[in-house]
């Protein structure tokens, strides 16, 4: 399971590096399967010390984009993230209290397995607690995370005219009567 509450690095040295690796795997650049640079290239590359390369590969283990081989290198993993993980995003908080949602949530579940994850996200739309988890929905989209976003109703106006929708570069669809 890919932690969702490490912060991504946006500012400075550290989050530059970490966007282009991230951008280069995102867009195809590095495949999965495939060896990133070494260490010392991208060292030299973006004039960066040992310990900030060690801290943007740290990051990419912990979103899922990459793994090491010890020494033998560090590889894109087979089904990266922003191909294989999409969220379900449920408008009430208790799921319980409404079986098509339990039962939606359930299934989702069931179908997740390391080729397709789909990671749920309740209670983004009608409470207090709304504001944290469009927060954890927000973060997963910015750090390219998701390949897709499935809203189990309407979002709302606020939502769509938002960054949870207006400018994701994560597709989006609503399952809606």
């Amino acid at each position: 399971m890919i932690p969702t509450n490490m912060p991504m690095p946006s500012d400075g040295k550290q989050g530059s590096i970490d966007a282009a690796l991230r951008r280069r795997i995102t867009d195809g650049l590095l495949a999965p399967g495939e060896q990133l640079p070494r260490r010392t290239d991208l060292e030299r590359e973006f004039s960066a010390s040992r310990v900030t390369i060690q801290r943007v590969f740290d990051q990419l283990i912990a979103d899922g984009f990459v793994r090491t081989n010890g020494r033998g290198g560090t590889f894109v993993v087979e089904h990266p993230p922003h191909r294989c993980r999409f969220a379900l995003v449920f408008g009430v908080a208790d799921l319980d209290s409404q079986r098509f949602w339990s039962a939606l949530d359930h299934e989702a579940r069931m179908l997740s397995s390391p080729r397709r994850s789909i990671v749920s996200y309740a209670d983004v739309l009608d409470t207090q607690e709304a504001a944290a988890q469009q927060g954890r929905l927000l973060a997963d989209m910015r750090a390219r995370r998701l390949a897709g976003v499935i809203w189990t109703t309407f979002p709302g106006e606020a939502i769509v005219e938002g960054p949870l929708v207006r400018n994701s570069l994560v597709p989006s669809v609503a399952i809606m009567g």
